[in-house]
């Protein structure tokens, strides 16, 4: 389904699309320290539950005939499952927040880490980076409470 952007997210867009630099970008990076207990199915079920529920996280941004951009929802929710070293996360933090490809490219990341210590104690992380012209703080409360309430039933 295509839809025009709203004045807001022309904005966004616009300024992502006039930025000479990679190191400006526009997203809304979060990464969540879990619970001992969280059942990361569940959370990971969850998340694509929410994510199917806001048919705008799954799209992207296609210009028109006339070279408007237009938001293409209908892509397939996606998160990913990622088992790391206590070194490897120290690494993975450092490309959270990379920029986003907004033609084409989904416009939100959701991952669940799971990093093994040095003491073989596991801790786990939820980390969602999700460009502002689908979201702002605002919106990102709003996805983690219905992540909340999907996890909970």
């Amino acid at each position: 389904m295509k839809s025009p952007l709203s004045q807001a997210q022309l904005g966004v867009y616009y300024a992502c699309e006039t930025s000479v630099s990679d190191e400006v970008n526009y997203q809304n990076p979060f990464v969540y320290a879990l619970p001992d207990n969280v059942d990361l199915e569940r959370l990971q079920s969850a998340v694509l539950a929410t994510l199917k529920a806001h048919p705008y996280m799954c799209g992207h941004i296609e210009l028109d005939d006339e070279g408007m951009p237009m938001m293409v929802t209908g892509d397939t929710p996606l998160v990913r499952n990622i088992e790391l070293s206590e070194q490897e996360w120290g690494e993975a933090q450092k490309t959270f927040a990379r920029t986003m490809d907004v033609h084409g490219e989904r416009l939100y990341r959701a991952e669940i880490y799971e990093v093994e210590s040095q003491k073989q104690k596991v801790e786990s992380y939820l980390y969602l980076d999700v460009h502002h012209v689908i979201s702002d703080g605002f919106s990102h409360a709003v996805l983690a409470r219905d992540i909340s309430r999907a996890y909970n039933g």
